[in-house]
Parts: C-alpha cells; sequence; structure tokens
C-alpha cells in the first residue's frame, strides 16, 4: 500500500467533507468515515481514479481557456435547472398551477398564516419584478388574498385561499414525480453525497444573497487571464 498515496487522498476527502450542521457533531471521526465510504464508491463508479485524483484528461476541462471546474460547475448547475424547469412544466400541464415558481410560492405560504410580499420573494431567490409578477397572478387566480401589512401599513401580506390550498395539494403528486424523475441514473450513495455538497454551496450562497452581497464578491474575484480569440 502506497501510505503517502493514501494520506493525500485523504487530505482530498477532508477538504471537501460538509460535516454537519449541527456544531457538536463536527469533526466526529465515524461521521466522517461513513461520508468517506460513500463519497468513494460514488466517485468511482463515475469517473476514473486519475480523475478523482484532480488530475486533466484528454476531455477535461482547461484552466488556460477559462473552462475551469468553476465554470463547468456553473454550467452544469445552470443545465440541471433547465432540465428540471422543462419536467416541471410538463407535470403541470392541465394543472391549476402553471409555473414550478407559482408551485413554490404556494408551498412557501402553506405552513405560514401570512407573510409580506418581499419576505416571500426573497426567501424564494427572485428578483422583485420576477416575484410581484408571480404574487399578480396567483392573486388573479384567486389561489391567494392580500391584506394589510399589521407592522407596515405601507405594505401588504398575502396567504393562501382555500382554492390556493387545493391547487397546491392537487399537483403535489406531479411535482413529487419530477423529484424522482431529477435525480436520474444517481444510486443512493451519489444522491447523499450531492445533497451535502448542494447544502454546503447553499448555505454559502444564501448568506450572500440575504446580506446583498453579490456584487462585493463579483469584484473580489481578480479576473482571468482569459486569451482572446482574435490574438
Amino acid at each position: 500500500m502506497d501510505k503517502i498515496k493514501l494520506v493525500q487522498d485523504l487530505i482530498q476527502y477532508v477538504s471537501v467533507y460538509p460535516g454537519s450542521s449541527n456544531q457538536e457533531e463536527q469533526g466526529q471521526l465515524g461521521d466522517f468515515l461513513k461520508w468517506a465510504i460513500s463519497a468513494h464508491e460514488a466517485h468511482h463508479q463515475m469517473v476514473p481514479e486519475r480523475e478523482l485524483r484532480g488530475e486533466l484528461t484528454e476531455n477535461a476541462v482547461n484552466p488556460a481557456i477559462g473552462e475551469s471546474e468553476e465554470v463547468e460547475i456553473s454550467r452544469l448547475v445552470v443545465c440541471m435547472y433547465r432540465y428540471a424547469k422543462s419536467y416541471m412544466k410538463i407535470a403541470l400541464e392541465g394543472q391549476t398551477l402553471q409555473t414550478a415558481d407559482e408551485f413554490a410560492y404556494l408551498a412557501t405560504l402553506l405552513t405560514r398564516q401570512g407573510m409580506g410580499k418581499s419576505e416571500l420573494i426573497q426567501m424564494n431567490i427572485q428578483e422583485k419584478t420576477t416575484g410581484m409578477e408571480i404574487i399578480r397572478r396567483l392573486l388573479v387566480g384567486g389561489l391567494i388574498y392580500q391584506y394589510d401589512n399589521p407592522d407596515d401599513k405601507r405594505s401588504k401580506c398575502v396567504a393562501l385561499t382555500d382554492a390556493g390550498r387545493r391547487a397546491f395539494f392537487e399537483s403535489l403528486g406531479k411535482m413529487y414525480n419530477v423529484s424522482m424523475v431529477v435525480g436520474g441514473n444517481l444510486n443512493s450513495a451519489e444522491k447523499k453525497t450531492l445533497l451535502n455538497l448542494l447544502r454546503k454551496l447553499d448555505h454559502h450562497h444564501h448568506e450572500i444573497y440575504t446580506e446583498s452581497k453579490q456584487r462585493e464578491m463579483l469584484d473580489a474575484i481578480p479576473q482571468a487571464p482569459i486569451p482572446s480569440p482574435f490574438s
């Protein structure tokens, strides 16, 4: 056994270990070993060993022309969103709810007596103009109603109507089917690994989003030295 390589592999796994959201559970060796075994099995089913070590292959991304791992992650995240959106569009055909956004807004309101429009939009990670249009459609459809915000008379709150609650549960089964399809050909271990990584990313970006630090984060990244296609 190459002990040096073993240590290097362990360091690589430690560097990406998502850990636990519970401070008391973070750093537990047993939890890490269980995660590492699942991640090891998932990686070796998906990619060759030399790619797991971070080595470039013939078809790997090329940092010299700006095709970094980060670029590929961004591209694939956008692609996955579009795949899921296409499934949702088909699943909602003939339903009262016509878009995944409408479903998400009703889901957010389901366990609440009501909430401010701005808060509802922010919780769904959308621009205000887009969010207000979704709320307008739900109001016109009688799926939600609005009332004066008791804490701020200048704004309005919204809440589910009985019709909105019915529409949500009528679409729930369809949306569950979409979630099963989106999981694709990942096995159980791969799904757990992906879920941990996505939760870690979501936690990171949610803080940036809620504190409006997007521009600050973007400006802090040095401009990549991408060669001009005309040179």
